[in-house]
């Protein structure tokens, strides 16, 4: 009769979880990139608005401010136009696989006039 050694099968769990982690660690890399990806093809940026910053953490809210001279009003009345007319679109065409996320806060500039916009999305 065949007897295996108690290390043996400790190796063998030892290499299973190993391989295991390695892949969630893969796995979790290629969603992230893909995520982020995502988000920078879709940014839909404000005519003339300036950079004020941006982040792209690992598995977290990826983030981009602006800032325009517009007031907030003219400002949010111009990105519900854009996403309107996306989604128009999307009708027109039937597809639905993509639609135009609706991730932006805009807010009156603190210290300044005019507007901060904040175009957001968390990765998961």
């Amino acid at each position: 009769m065949f007897e295996q050694k108690p290390s043996t099968v400790f190796r063998g769990v030892a290499v299973i979880s190993i391989a295991v982690a390695i892949t969630a660690a893969l796995l979790a890399l290629v969603l992230n990139q893909r995520c982020q990806s995502q988000f920078k093809d879709t940014l839909i940026v404000y005519p003339g608005a300036e950079l004020v910053s941006e982040a792209y953490p690992f598995l977290a809210q990826q983030r981009v401010e602006l800032y325009s001279v517009d007031t907030p009003e003219v400002v949010s009345e111009w990105y519900a136009s854009q996403r309107a007319a996306a989604m128009r679109e999307r009708v027109v065409s039937g597809d639905f696989s993509e639609l135009p996320p609706e991730n932006w806060i805009i807010s009156p500039a603190v210290g300044r006039s005019g507007s901060t916009i904040v175009l957001a999305e968390v990765c998961p």
